[in-house]
């Protein structure tokens, strides 16, 4: 278990997946002043506080997977997938919308991160279908790991192709005289 060596990137991108959520619901419970309770209450100005911590983990994890996935890909842009290619216009495209969330928190107008503006809409649902398809497509690039697509390998027990045997491929060489050099 431990001689596994740990993938960075993967485990960023699993992060920025557990925030877009949270970070949404935490918009929504602030936005109707929802306040949990209990023995401790968690009102408002707490939801508010989680909403802005999960958007600036996403914005500072993002561009660690997008520089993280670069390397891994090996400067090799030309030959990439087309999933590759969709996956990192998401990345930037979610980058974007976490900068433009994260300058409406210094606009003047109260209005800018109200429970139906842009902001909210970027919140709830734009950062959401950035990060579904971001997985969506991740998981299609593992050939099969995890994916929910069939995968690229078909293992020899189900290859319904005639089996290729090399020694027959041998064979048809074998009568063949042998070409030797001899440096005497």
């Amino acid at each position: 278990m431990f001689e596994k060596k740990l993938h960075l990137h993967s485990m960023m991108v699993h992060a920025i997946v557990a925030f877009g959520p949270l970070a949404a619901l935490a918009f929504l419970l602030k936005g109707y002043d929802v306040v949990l309770g209990g023995g401790i209450e968690i009102s408002g100005q707490a939801f508010a506080i989680l909403e802005k911590v999960a958007i600036i983990m996403m914005f500072l994890i993002s561009l660690l997977a997008v520089f993280t996935g670069l390397s891994d890909r090996n400067d090799v842009y030309g030959k990439w997938h087309s999933t590759h290619h969709i996956k990192l216009w998401s990345s930037l495209l979610l980058i974007g919308a976490l900068g433009f969330e994260m300058v409406h928190w210094f606009c003047a107008d109260p209005n800018a991160t109200a429970m139906f503006s842009l902001y909210g809409g970027l919140v709830v649902i734009a950062n959401n279908v950035l990060i579904a398809l971001l997985s969506i497509f991740g998981l299609k690039i593992t050939l099969g790991r995890q994916s929910l697509a069939g995968t690229s390998y078909v293992p020899d027990l189900f290859n319904k192709e005639a089996r290729r045997d090399i020694l027959d491929e041998v064979r048809v060489n074998v009568r063949e005289e042998a070409k030797v050099v001899d440096f005497e």
